[in-house]
């Protein structure tokens, strides 16, 4: 009999392709897959994200093996590869309803047959708002984020409305939506009010509190790490235990068939209480919460370790204090928002938005995961890099100012790759040079060639405008046109259009195509950022690519 080893060799290639970064299978003795590494040797990847990685890495290992306990008894095909990517690309939707999944897939190929339709030779642009848990009041849901909601007297299959050929013009994702239900079925229509965002743009910006507050996180552990040697063994200590606690809970859920999402340990064995335990049941209970406040005092333990540790060293304890409550105020709107998708077509592309993590984008066949988390990471990790890090007041000062100015860009530079908008970004490092020195030697002609068009990014004063006080609208009209946008470390936009001059020592024999090399050029003075037309994104620095998104 074949072992895991064996049989996996043909669909390393196809599952690092679908996550975007490098993938190796690790294996014991026997040939039995015991890890999916992800990520390569980048170790700011892998200190900045671990979680999401390891939770990805978990979930390809699952998809993996009972796809071996299917399959392993057929001859290898080249169709497998799609096959398990899309079993792949199943499994990062989150679905409350597993037994339902028939009702899923039939809803998976309409979105396949529909995204390749046209109206009078245009491709639809469909939006689809998904309401994954029956229990959300969908009417409270939209009218919060001033969604006007029509609902329909009963719950209709989709093909009820894509017979009629209008239906493909009508509901374009952007004034008109189709609202569906956990078995998916469209149980109304949503449509955005005058003058507001479009419902795309709603929808794809409702984790922004989110993803704003994780930039703040990130932030200060890149300080943190880098001033205080002891801090990544504390953090990672606080890891394992919260991870140790989770799966003890999640043991007693399941045991006593708890089947909400609550976490609170006290609500648990309230509930556990109501029922009619034995007296073995009892004992054994009681042991389960010995080892959870065992845990917990653990958890305690080295919280005021960590709390000394800030003080002596005159850290950001406050900062970080207010990060916490921060997260506790948000739970019950992040839990909500975890049983609402957001499903879009552009470009013939389906793009499912499941988590704030990340899309799962379908085109020509093929099924990708972006993942948004690592174009965060890097993102946040470049623009603190460029500040020195010695006074904890200086940088508690930078990092209020920068925050908000990284999460508009890694907003906007998202929105280029949701809307596949080709484009090229450059971040240029802090320098002791000026600006237009750089320029001379990083652009194609040694000077700036949109003399003329600069003053649309540019303030009245003629300096040039931040991306906090760009429209949207603008930047993605910039980016649109051939050449590359220019911003400095502190996200001024200092001009666009511009061709990058190509260095004689970049490594450009693996890559092909203008805008990749001169985004691999560029990387010598900048961060470069390349979206290409499909949506796809390439992150390079110091000429070597760090990540595919």
């Amino acid at each position: 009999m074949q072992t895991h080893k064996l049989y996996f060799t043909d669909f390393e290639d196809a599952v690092s392709q679908f996550i975007g970064l490098p993938v190796i299978f690790d294996y014991n003795e026997q040939g039995e897959l015991l890890n999916v590494i992800i990520g390569g040797d980048e170790k700011e990847l892998h200190d900045t994200n671990k979680k999401n990685i390891e939770g990805i890495s978990s979930s390809v290992k699952t998809v993996l093996i009972n796809f071996y306990d299917s399959h392993k008894n057929l001859k290898f095909r080249p169709i497998f590869k799609q096959l398990i990517t899309e079993e792949l690309a199943y499994s990062f939707i989150d679905r409350s309803y597993p037994e339902i999944d028939e009702q899923f897939s039939y809803f998976i190929e309409n979105l396949k047959k529909l995204c390749i339709k046209t109206y009078e030779s245009e491709s639809t642009e469909m939006g689809f708002i998904i309401f994954k848990d029956a229990a959300i009041d969908v009417h409270e849901f939209l009218d919060k984020r001033d969604l006007k909601y029509t609902p329909l007297s009963s719950p209709r299959d989709l093909e009820y409305f894509i017979e009629d050929k209008q239906t493909l013009k009508i509901v374009d994702s952007k004034s008109v939506s189709f609202v569906i239900n956990f078995e998916y079925k469209v149980i109304g229509f949503v449509q955005k009010t005058k003058s507001k965002q479009s419902i795309i743009d709603i929808m794809m910006d409702r984790h922004k509190f989110i993803e704003e507050r994780d930039i703040k996180v990130m932030s200060h552990d890149y300080y943190v790490a880098t001033q205080i040697p002891d801090y990544s063994s504390i953090s990672e200590s606080l890891t394992k235990l919260r991870e140790l606690k989770e799966e003890v809970v999640n043991e007693l859920k399941k045991e006593y068939k708890i089947n909400n999402d609550e976490t609170d340990i006290r609500r648990i064995t309230e509930y556990i209480k109501k029922q009619s335990l034995s007296e073995e049941q009892d004992i054994q209970l009681i042991k389960q919460l010995k080892v959870l406040l065992s845990l917990l005092d653990k958890e305690n333990k080295i919280l005021t370790e960590q709390n000394e540790l800030f003080t002596k060293e005159g850290t950001a304890t406050l900062y970080l204090i207010d990060l916490l409550k921060e997260k506790v105020q948000d739970q019950q709107n992040e839990k909500e928002l975890k049983n609402v998708d957001f499903v879009y077509f552009k470009n013939k592309q389906i793009n499912w938005s499941s988590s704030y993590e990340y899309i799962i984008s379908y085109m020509n066949g093929r099924w990708k995961l972006r993942n948004y988390f690592v174009l965060r990471s890097i993102l946040t990790r470049f623009v603190m890099s460029q500040y020195s890090l010695s006074n904890i007041s200086y940088i508690i000062e930078k990092m209020n100012y920068s925050i908000p100015r990284v999460l508009d860009l890694y907003n906007l530079v998202k929105r280029l790759s949701e809307k596949n908008i080709g484009s090229l970004i450059c971040i240029l490092r802090r320098s002791q040079q000026k600006n237009n020195t750089i320029f001379k030697t990083m652009l194609q002609d040694g000077k700036m060639s949109t003399e003329k068009y600069r003053a649309i990014v540019q303030t009245e004063n003629g300096h040039p405008i931040n991306i906090r006080s760009c429209d949207p609208y603008l930047f993605e009209l910039v980016a649109s046109i051939d050449g590359a946008i220019i911003l400095d470390y502190k996200l001024n936009i200092l001009s666009f259009a511009e061709m990058i001059g190509s260095r004689p020592n970049a490594s450009g024999g693996l890559y092909r195509g203008a805008r990749t090399l001169a985004a691999l050029s560029a990387s010598y003075y900048a961060l470069g950022v390349k979206i290409s037309e499909d949506g796809d994104m390439q992150l390079f620095e110091n000429e070597r690519e760090i990540a595919r998104i």
